[in-house]
């Protein structure tokens, strides 16, 4: 496709700094992907069909389009390609060994030519052996300032595992046709929070430093060594605008150094420029600006390609930035819904069609049956089938696993996430499973990460915080209150954990004892009637959990979730243990009745967003009546809730 000279729609990709550019003036086109998570064919494995909003395959032709349409330009990746996917998974855990090197994303990478990338907090998933090992075959550089093999005194100090700068030697066609040599400067950052996120594969070989820190080392001194202009590829979000120690979405205050000309921002899966970032301080959405800068954030799994257009001029030898604009451009400007992969860059479907045609006939192996529907539209809801049937994998394991321990008698309890819960992923992002034969594409589905089993043994006191972590997903609502929005739109469905093997209520209405982020608040907390066995949960009291070990590393400020309460491990993934659950006919724990219901609160009606396809698998919401209120959201089904009246 790169020899095509015509594509679809590239007259909207021509920008005015084309036209204004004069001699000694540039326009340089700067791309982006960022996210990809092994996505490279327009296809879900999960609900098995194509998928026109999806791929590297069919970004590649709006790489190519940019392009053609601009007279420079340079295609940077922004870290997590390489896990995300069963074609990912699957090579990771060596299931698909024939097709493992060179591995089918750095192939298809290579065959789109990046001029470089970073790496994301995902990369190592699968440890650092697997990750060095996948990246020699890059045909680019990729860079990490701070994930590091030993720290030094300071930051430029430091022995990193990956190069954590590079300058790219190029020469920008001017405006009036000369040939101009430029320096690119690039730093790479992941989260600092990389190194506790995988501790169990990682610890004593990684060690991280904060984002901003780290680059005021190393800015200056790209600067001295001749870099014209720096781009940084942060894997990280935008965040608050005031630095933060460790602050996990860094870019806001990342731009506001002096030395950085550019960002690339990613792994909070949204896109900037969208209105969704308008009114911030610091942000500038109709210019794609954060702190002046020109930034831009293309979204997950190649929906989109993030675009950012410089306008630089030369004098005495110096390049500076004349003008800016960053922005995105999203798959739906290709065509391709009835079929994505002929609407797609042959070239880098070639690249993986062998692992992709593999991953698709290992995961089509049936494994079981369910017994009813199961699906995460009403995960955060009093409705958990699919949550119940993880929980059960979690449960079985670990009571076998320590039957001989010195805890056996302890009871164990067993928590499930609804990764699948809409949220940044869009109005698709459900799992969705008909009644009937199960595949291991569905127990994917059900469990998306590569988490290993974790078990931990925490005291009541403990387990209630942990419950009160996971409730601050809700908004706070006033008893009585009419179409109250029930969650914050902007906490992440990875924090609500559904516990098994409890009876427990979430009151809606009291301040919860923690923020969404994790701050503790002055609340007195939201878990009610908490009860084991119909007993209620004391203090002192003990209990295992089986949890993940994702959820262990403290990340995320669950209490009794960390590695000193750890009571087991193995390298076992928690998606084999469904698996194997199922086999055993495990699926049946979806009819076990939700652990959890709402204080009740009569008279009040609250909204819910979910799914669309929603409409089709409406369960019983213990507690509320359900009223259908159609779609406020494109993409989104919208649910009246409402408790009873009180009685009398």
């Amino acid at each position: 496709m790169s020899d095509d000279k015509s594509l679809p729609g590239q007259g909207q990709y021509t920008h005015r700094y084309s036209e204004r550019a004069g001699a000694q003036q540039a326009h340089l086109r700067i791309l982006e992907t960022s996210d990809l998570h092994a996505h490279i064919f327009p296809y879900d494995y999960f609900a098995a069909k194509a998928d026109p909003n999806v791929g590297l395959g069919r970004i590649a032709l709006l790489v190519e389009r940019a392009r053609h349409s601009a007279p420079n330009t340079l295609l940077f990746d922004n870290g997590d390609f390489l896990q995300g996917t069963p074609l990912g998974d699957f090579i990771a855990e060596g299931a698909l060994a024939d097709v493992a090197r060179p591995h089918p994303v750095i192939a298809a990478m290579n065959a789109l030519g990046y001029d470089a990338g970073t790496v994301g907090n995902h990369e190592f998933n699968f440890g650092l052996d697997f990750l060095l090992s996948a990246l020699k075959d890059a045909d680019f550089p990729l860079l990490s300032a701070n994930a590091i093999r030993k720290m030094g005194k300071r930051p430029a100090e430091d022995v990193t595992y990956f190069p954590p700068v590079a300058i790219l030697e190029r020469t920008l066609s001017s405006g009036s046709g000369e040939m101009l040599p430029i320096r690119v400067g690039l730093i790479g950052f992941l989260p600092p929070q990389t190194s506790r996120w995988d501790r169990a594969k990682l610890a004593g070989q990684l060690d991280t430093r904060d984002i901003v820190e780290t680059a005021r080392d190393y800015a200056p001194e790209l600067k001295a060594q001749g870099a014209d202009l720096i781009v940084a590829l942060a894997h990280s979000g935008l965040g608050a605008a005031e630095p933060a120690k460790d602050q996990e979405n860094a870019c806001l205050p990342l731009a506001a150094l002096p030395e950085i000309d550019v960002v690339l921002a990613g792994h909070s899966h949204l896109v900037f420029p969208s209105p969704r970032f308008a009114g911030i301080p610091g942000i500038d959405v109709e210019n794609g600006w954060i702190n002046g800068k020109p930034a831009t954030m293309p979204g997950a799994w190649g929906t989109h390609l993030g675009v950012v257009d410089l306008l630089l001029g030369r004098e005495n030898g110096n390049w500076t930035v004349l003008d800016s604009q960053g922005s995105t451009q999203p798959l739906s400007d290709l065509p391709g819904d009835q079929d994505p992969a002929a609407s797609a860059d042959t070239r880098i479907l070639a690249a993986a069609e062998k692992a992709h045609k593999q991953a698709i006939s290992l995961i089509e192996k049936p494994i079981g049956e369910t017994p009813i529907a199961l699906q995460t539209y009403f995960a955060t809801l009093p409705s958990n089938n699919a949550l119940a049937v993880i929980a059960g994998a979690k449960a079985a394991h670990v009571k076998e696993a320590l039957r001989d321990s010195e805890v056996k008698d302890l009871p164990v309890l067993s928590s499930a996430t609804p990764f699948k819960s809409g949220g940044r992923g869009g109005p698709d992002y459900y799992t969705d499973i008909a009644a009937g034969p199960l595949a291991i594409r569905n127990a994917a589905d059900l469990y998306i990460y590569p988490n290993d089993i974790r078990a931990v043994r925490i005291c009541g006191s403990e387990l209630r915080g942990w419950l009160e972590r996971a409730a601050s997903i809700f908004n706070q609502v006033t008893p009585g209150a009419q179409d109250a929005r029930l969650l914050d739109r902007d906490a992440p469905g990875y924090i609500f954990d559904v516990m098994f093997g409890l009876d427990y209520e979430i009151d809606i209405s009291a301040e919860p004892l923690f923020l969404r982020d994790g701050e503790r608040t002055g609340g007195k907390g939201r878990i009610k009637n908490l009860r084991f066995e119909g007993r209620p949960v004391t203090d002192d009291m003990e209990f295992l959990v089986a949890t993940n070990s994702y959820r262990i590393s403290g990340v995320d400020g669950f209490p009794g979730a960390n590695e000193e309460s750890l009571v087991y491990s193995a390298p076992v993934t928690v998606r084999d243990l469904v698996i194997n659950h199922i086999g055993r006919g495990g699926a049946k724990d979806a009819l076990i009745p939700s652990p959890w219901r709402f204080t009740p609160l009569p008279g009040t009606s609250l909204l819910f967003e979910t799914g669309w396809g929603s409409r089709a698998r409406r369960p019983d919401i213990v507690g509320l009546s359900v009223e259908d209120r159609g779609s406020e959201t494109p993409g989104y089904a919208t649910y009246r809730l409402t408790f009873p009246a009180a009685e009398g």
